[in-house]
């Protein structure tokens, strides 16, 4: 094979001998909407997000792909210990907008990790995995990912598919669907697990878990909640799920369905919780169990999961600071610049470059869903200098980067296409969640106008499959 998405070509020539695309892809489809879970909340019944094929990688690809991200999270980790101990840092980042979410920041968690929850979206190609952002607050996409892979690995169609590449390789393949919720609810008991080592005998050895989502986010991450914890309530674990609002105060602290619980997944936004409490005077329900679960994070009462804090860890400004701070990550984040007022006075040809739009992309510093992002020439050069004017530092530009092209059929409201998509690879560390764009300029998103899928590992018998082969 001569490239990294050599394995999705093999794919294409496997499907070119297959009459039945649409109704493979209709099954997939089908077997999604009865979940309930891969949509929105706005969906009507048995509609679901667009839906692609897999992305069939090799267990050297992965591998090399997880060793970057790796990487790229001890870094930030350091980074965000160096933050904790340096004001001046952050002051000079202009991280902290507010007393609130500095607070938050520095609120012990009980747990070693600033972001044991991360999702890493990468540029992947032949030669390089780059690093366009991280999301580390509430990151979605991980029951996406590992639903997709499981429902697409049942098929017989890609049953048929992996014998069409025994014989390719002349070797025994096995297929594996990576399984995204399987890593994060790995990292949730962990982080339990270690949260519990600094309060021994306060907490149950079995806690119930609460999955909890925002008002504002309920319309995408409440269905995942309950995907989620249907997984989760299959693997043995007590799971409970709400919005924020259905949090009560009890005896024994919160409750959720009339359950004390214990330990917290966090899918509701750091920045509204901060919006609750921010608003002076508030005397609200909202605003009480806002003050408490702050107080049994404290008291290590509960154990929060990702950190209030975290947040701050994906501002885009720190992509230009780590890739500054640490040599190893240079030719993993591209070139990143924070959009001063002065950039046009300082570095004029840099200015200009930028202006023109082709080698460079905007991004928010702080933005959600593929919001406050632009790509296209004419909108940069139009917009950078209201930009730098109306909203310094809040911005940055990022050099351009080829985002990989692989063959998949996607499926959008019952209308299958089969051809390229460009590749967004959104790792979670040690599973991929994959989204597929078929518009250069637009942000690879669902709700962009995007398709979702995971990722089905490829193996021969005994050794690993390289890309090379």
């Amino acid at each position: 094979m001569e490239s990294l998405f050599a394995l999705n070509e093999l794919w294409r020539q496997f499907l070119d001998r297959t009459p039945a695309l649409a109704a493979t892809a209709d099954t997939a489809a089908a077997q999604l909407s009865q979940t309930g879970s891969f949509r929105s909340g706005d969906l009507p019944p048995g509609e679901i997000y667009p839906l692609a094929s897999p992305l069939f990688l090799s267990t050297a690809t992965l591998a090399r792909i997880g060793r970057t991200v790796e990487l790229v999270r001890l870094c930030f980790e350091d980074l965000a210990g160096t933050i904790r101990h340096d004001p001046e840092l952050a002051a000079g980042l202009r991280l902290f907008p507010d007393l609130i979410r500095r607070d938050f920041f520095s609120l012990p968690h009980g747990y070693p990790s600033h972001m044991p929850f991360f999702r890493a979206d990468l540029a992947v190609s032949d030669h390089s995995v780059q690093l366009m952002e991280i999301n580390t607050g509430c990151p979605a996409g991980d029951l996406d990912g590992g639903l997709c892979a499981e429902t697409w690995s049942g098929l017989p169609l890609v049953a048929a598919f992996r014998h069409f590449l025994e014989k390719r390789f002349g070797a025994a393949v096995q297929f594996q669907a990576g399984d995204t919720r399987a890593d994060t609810l790995r990292r949730l008991w962990q982080c339990y697990e270690e949260f519990q080592q600094g309060r021994p005998g306060r907490g149950p050895a079995e806690p119930t878990l609460a999955i909890v989502v925002g008002p504002n986010q309920a319309k995408h991450l409440l269905p995942e909640a309950f995907g989620l914890a249907d997984y989760f309530r299959q693997q043995g674990y007590d799971t409970q799920v709400g919005l924020f609002d259905d949090l009560t105060l009890g005896p024994e602290g919160l409750y959720l369905n009339g359950r004390p619980i214990h330990l917290i997944l966090r899918k509701f936004s750091s920045l509204y919780l901060a919006g609750v409490l921010k608003q002076p005077g508030q005397t609200s329900a909202t605003a009480a169990l806002a003050r408490a679960l702050l107080e049994f994070i404290q008291s290590k009462r509960i154990c929060l999961v990702n950190p209030l804090g975290s947040t701050t860890l994906q501002d885009k400004g720190l992509l230009a600071e780590a890739r500054a701070r640490y040599p190893e990550l240079a030719e993993i984040i591209p070139e990143t610049i924070i959009l001063e007022p002065e950039l046009a006075r300082r570095q004029p040809d840099l200015y200009h470059e930028i202006e023109e739009g082709k080698n460079y992309i905007l991004k928010r510093r702080i933005s959600f869903g593929g919001k406050w992002f632009k790509s296209d020439p004419t909108e940069i050069s139009a917009s950078l200098p209201v930009i730098t004017a109306e909203e310094p530092g809040r911005w940055i530009a990022q050099r351009r980067l080829e985002l990989g092209q692989a063959f998949f059929l996607i499926n959008r409201l019952g209308q299958v296409t089969a051809g390229d998509g460009w590749v967004n690879l959104a790792s979670f560390g040690d599973s991929c969640y994959v989204r597929v764009s078929t518009d250069p300029l637009s942000p690879v998103n669902i709700s962009q106008n995007g398709a979702a899928t995971g990722v089905i590992e490829v193996c021969t018998d005994g050794s690993m499959l390289s890309e090379t082969n």
